[in-house]
């Protein structure tokens, strides 16, 4: 496969403007430096405190402030797009090494930028762009300092470096990963344990792992065939590092077919097992369960969940948490007619939720707290009123009992977006600098756009 890789000055040197600025930023805003003695030392600390900057959230949580959010968009730029025009898909937010990485697909590159930690002037310093024949998706990881894409092009797939000696990518692994058959989106790159692993459907849930030079070696040895049942038709994927171990989920059809639930299989480096004892996750065993997010907190792993309702049409977002040998709900919403993390419940008579949806949750865990975002249509509202889908965020309290999670996104019917009279594509937060990040395209009359917005 031919690979065109432009170069865009150093790559190294890039990285090392982005860490220069946050030491002279101190990772937060940037300050001219002052000399403090005796009482005035204390007044500042005070309200560094009182501005959000050295608290855990726990105020947030409890419901004592709000969260201040703003626009990290590059200043004077209307998103973090190459061209307005152009559509931005397959977005990925990354915090790696005190730095924040933004990738994308945009026409057939896949391009990069690093911020500059400073909210209040914010900047993406560009990274080199890959250029990939027939490439269209893929996501993005940061695996031994280095950004890597793992990529399906021209029908196969492929895993890239970006190399900081050369400031170009280079492919990694002898040709193609996959085993020659349809692989299927999504693609999932993993950094465990000291190595970089590839997860992706292929009829099942494969997964491979680069063991230098041209190696990639299977190790989904549960079945011999995959990570999925062979009874098992595998829907969706995510994949996440908890307590030395790699967690994979997917929504597999179970019986009644064609009705779907969450899995979850573990991988200890060597062997795979189920989790929770192979319960099948799914709030009712006649609806359909196939995407999912999952996050380690506070020393447990936590699943957010879409559940399809049948005969209905409505989406519901659930979260439950691994206990040992068992999973809990943890959406502060346990009867079977409320909605979990949804802000408009389907018995909320102001809106016609009957199809409503709910959609591409994510959680990420944020200065000791537990976020979710998601996209929302709320179903389509009284006329003369449109409906754009809306981008809401929550946070868990700590209480699994209701209300469970609170809504920092302003909790109106209008939820982060740029402008709330069009719709939300793709989500993905992230934590960085112990604020909230969430990634997001929105539509802007010609395309989808990259924005990202920052909470503290």
């Amino acid at each position: 496969m031919s690979l065109i890789l432009p170069h865009h000055g150093s790559t190294a040197a890039l990285y090392q403007h982005a860490a220069h600025h946050r030491r002279r930023c101190n990772g937060r805003r940037c300050i001219r430096p002052v000399r403090l003695t005796g009482l005035l030392c204390v007044f500042f600390l005070l309200s560094l405190s009182c501005s959000g900057m050295m608290e855990d959230w726990q105020d947030i949580a409890s419901g004592e402030r709000s969260v201040i959010w703003q626009s990290a968009d590059p200043a004077g730029a209307s998103s973090l797009n190459e061209n307005a025009a152009a559509p931005a898909s397959y977005i990925t937010l990354k915090s790696s090494g005190g730095l924040l990485y933004a990738g994308w697909y945009e026409n057939i590159y896949y391009h990069m930028k690093v911020y500059n930690n400073d909210d209040t002037f914010p900047q993406w310093t560009p990274l080199p762009s890959c250029n990939l024949s027939g490439g269209t998706n893929g996501t993005m990881e940061i695996h031994d300092g280095q950004a890597h894409l793992f990529t399906f092009a021209t029908g196969s797939l492929y895993c890239y470096r970006l190399n900081s000696g050369l400031g170009a990518w280079e492919e990694i692994g002898a040709g193609t990963i996959d085993y020659g058959g349809t692989p299927e989106l999504p693609l999932k790159l993993v950094s465990y344990a000291g190595r970089l692993y590839a997860i992706w459907k292929e009829t099942h849930i494969r997964m491979k792992r680069y063991d230098g030079g041209t190696t990639w070696t299977p190790v989904e040895d549960i079945y011999g065939y995959g990570i999925n049942d062979v009874s098992d038709t595998a829907y969706g994927l995510q994949a996440a590092v908890h307590n030395g171990l790699l967690f994979v989920a997917f929504g597999a059809v179970t019986a009644p077919s064609p009705h779907r639930a969450i899995k979850v299989r573990v991988f200890n480096g060597s062997t795979w097992s189920t989790a929770g004892q192979g319960i099948d996750i799914v709030k009712n065993t006649g609806n359909y369960s196939n995407q999912c997010s999952m996050a380690p907190y506070n020393g447990s792993l936590y699943l957010l969940w879409r559940e399809f309702e049948t005969p209905t049409p409505y989406d519901g977002l659930w979260v439950t948490r691994l206990n040992g040998l068992s999973w809990d709900r943890m959406d502060g919403r346990t009867t079977l007619t409320r909605d979990g993390l949804r802000y408009a419940p389907r018995d909320d008579t102001s809106v016609n939720n009957t199809a409503a949806t709910a959609a591409l949750e994510a959680l990420t865990v944020v200065n000791g707290r537990l976020a979710a975002a998601w996209r929302e249509d709320c179903g389509p509202l009284p006329a003369p009123t449109a409906n754009p889908i809306q981008l809401r965020c929550a946070l868990f309290n700590g209480d699994e009992r209701a209300p469970g999670w609170i809504f920092i996104d302003g909790g109106l019917a209008t939820g982060l977006n740029v402008d709330t009279g069009q719709s939300i594509g793709e989500v993905y937060p992230a934590s960085h600098d112990a604020k909230l990040y969430i990634g997001f395209t929105e539509y802007n009359g010609a395309a989808n756009n990259f924005h990202v917005k920052v909470g503290y």
